[in-house]
Parts: C-alpha cells; structure tokens; sequence
C-alpha cells in the first residue's frame, strides 16, 4: 500500500536494496554507533536485533557478489568458445568438401540454414544447430571424423552453457535471499530509529550519532531551484538483464520546468526539490530504445518512484 505521509515511509529501504555497498557501509556504521554506547540500557535493548540483522545482510550481499562473480566468468568462458567456432567449422567444412562440393545436394543438405547459422544467433539456436549438424552427419559413415569434430565441439557447448545457466541460477536465488535481508535488516532500522526519536524526543540532534546522514541522503541529485518544495522523483533505470545503468540522459518535464540529470553507476536518478503536480520522464541512451512516461503525479512534498527497462535497439 503506498504510504502518503512522507515521514512513515521507511528511508532505509530503497538504500539497502538498490544500493548495497553504501547500505552495508550505513548499516555497519549505525551498528558501531550503537556498540560503542551500548552500556546505555536503552541502546543495548535494540543492539542485539541490529547485530544479527546486519550480518545477515551482510552475508547476503557476500553471496550475490562471489554468484555474480561465477557468472561472470562462465558467460566469458562460454563467449570465448563461440568465438572459436567459425575457425573450427572452417577445417570441418574442409573435411566435408573433401567428399561432397559445396553447391553438391549432399554438401547443401548438411547445411540448410547457411554455414553461419551455426555460429550466429542466441545461444540455444548455436547449440540446437550445431546438434543438427550432427544428426545429419551420423548419416554419412564416410564423415566420421567431421562428426567426431562436431560431437566434441557440441559436447563442450553443452558443458559451458550448463555451468553458466547453474551460476545464473545461484546468483539469481542469492538476489532473492538478499532482498529478503534488506527488507528484514530495513525494518530493524526504520524500528530503532522510532526507539531513537522516543529516547531523544528533547534532544533530536543526539539522534545524528547513530546514522551517517551523508549516505543515507541521496546523492547527484538534480534540483529545480524550488524553495521549500519537497517533492521528489527517483527510479532505478536497467536494461533486460536487470542490470544497472550508467549514463542515461533523464529529462523531467512538468510544473517544475524541465531539468535534466544522468543515472550514476547503479542506474539511480533522482529529481529533488520538486513542488507538487503533473510530470513526464524521457530516458535516452545510445544504443538504447529511449522509454518515456507520461501523466506522473506527484501530491505536494510526496516521494514517487519511477523505474525504468530500457531494451537494445
């Protein structure tokens, strides 16, 4: 349910999730804040919850890295041997001109979709070609060599893509516990800010030590010169593969003129200062579709989120 009342909206959240090493950095500064005066028996009653909350979440977040890691490395490994295939293909196709010249119907029956499809397309059209080419050369016992090459080429195709597939796999079960952590370790934290207020409700600056204000306020934020203006927009801009982007032209249009700000390495823009109304984003970005939204509306001093997916052209 969307929460109207800016000031019950939980501000670790959004951190946490989308950002996590500056939340881990937030979060395990609030927790040395917290040790460091735990003698305090109003401290040392909320220091337990935050220890385990924050290592779980830290834990978490040590997961997706090393599974992004792995990942990483098996889409490498599975890329350099697509981009051996057209020079192995060469010398198998030697070895069938050998017996059967191009143009021949034996020669055209081994290769009805062209001898690039063999080597081009997504990896499964690869794969799935590479296995017909061998079904039709199990016909020809005077080929046997080139379907031998054919076999091991197929077999290797099948191994890599299969430990790339299992790390995508691990990384994206680790994504799901992690944004489970974040959610757990954010209520913690919304929870001990509330015990905070209680405790310092005369002295409300003492609540400044147990949180690092300058990571927990957005940075690289555009601002439209609107004083006492409140409102804010923000998203998280990726493309089809759920990453972040860098770099996206974001141009914001409505009752608070147009302004104009990029997307910082995790893909986050954010418009601040914005008075309320009716807005429209536009996100641009070489080699991508651009995306616009229209009709946003954003109520006086409210916080609205607006994500983008923007696919290859």
């Amino acid at each position: 349910m969307r929460i109207k009342w800016r000031y019950a909206n939980n501000p670790y959240w959004r951190l946490l999730s989308n950002k996590p090493r500056k939340g881990l950095s937030l979060a395990s500064d609030h927790l040395a804040s917290l040790e460091a005066e735990k003698s305090d028996a109003d401290i040392a009653r909320i220091l337990p919850r935050t220890q385990q909350a924050v290592g779980a979440y830290s834990e978490s977040y040590a997961l997706i890295s090393a599974g992004k890691g792995t990942h990483i490395g098996e889409t490498s490994r599975f890329k350099n041997l697509l981009d051996t295939l057209p020079e192995k293909f060469r010398r198998i196709d030697l070895k069938i001109q050998l017996e059967y010249l191009e143009k021949t119907p034996d020669y055209i029956a081994f290769f009805p979709h062209g001898k690039s499809a063999i080597y081009t397309g997504t990896y499964e059209q690869i794969i799935n070609e590479v296995k017909a080419l061998s079904d039709r050369l199990g016909s020809y016992t005077n080929l046997a060599g080139a379907k031998a090459d054919v076999d091991a080429i197929y077999t290797e195709l099948l191994t890599i893509r299969s430990g790339q597939q299992q790390a995508g796999q691990t990384t994206a079960t680790a994504y799901d516990i992690f944004e489970l952590k974040a959610q757990e370790l954010s209520v913690v934290m919304f929870a001990n800010l509330g015990a905070l207020i209680e405790k310092f409700a005369a002295t409300p600056e003492n609540i400044e030590r147990f949180f690092n204000l300058n990571l927990l306020r957005t940075s690289g934020a555009a601002k439209n010169g609107n004083t006492g203006s409140e409102g804010m927009i923000s998203g998280i801009i990726s493309n089809s593969q759920a990453k972040g982007l860098q770099g996206v032209t974001v141009a914001l249009t409505g009752k608070s003129g147009n302004v104009t700000t990029t997307s910082d390495e995790d893909g986050e823009f954010v418009f601040d200062g914005l008075a309320g109304g009716t807005y429209s984003l536009m996100a641009t970005m070489t080699d991508f579709k651009p995306v616009l939204r229209e009709n946003l509306t954003l109520e006086t001093d409210d916080e609205l989120t607006v994500d983008f997916m923007m696919e290859s052209v």
